[in-house]
């Protein structure tokens, strides 16, 4: 009987935890065209280069990251010319923000 019970919490937990993965209709996002852009137009653009930005990988690049992101002021585009980036900090990425590269 014990073991029963157990088995009973054992499948109940488990289907918590499956259903706590469901992600609402509303709340999906269609991938089916990564990078399309009719639904944002970027109309300012910033290069990380201009913000110390270190194409290289030998440098960190968060505080250009950061930097050019705030240089833009709104909805935009920062771009990334060919290279390695290394960053060192999680990017939290504002909302309208495209990164381009």
């Amino acid at each position: 009987m014990r073991s029963h019970h157990l088995c009973v919490l054992v499948l109940q937990l488990v289907l918590q935890s499956v259903d706590a993965q469901v992600i609402p209709a509303e709340r999906l996002t269609d991938w089916s065209e990564p990078g399309a852009r009719e639904a944002f137009e970027p109309v300012q653009t910033a290069s990380i280069l201009d913000f110390g930005g270190d194409p290289t990988g030998v440098n960190g690049c968060d505080a250009a990251l950061t930097a050019a992101i705030n240089s833009l002021g709104g909805p935009g585009e920062v771009l990334f010319p060919a290279g390695d980036y290394r960053f060192t900090q999680a990017i939290n990425l504002p909302d309208s923000i495209i990164l381009q590269g």
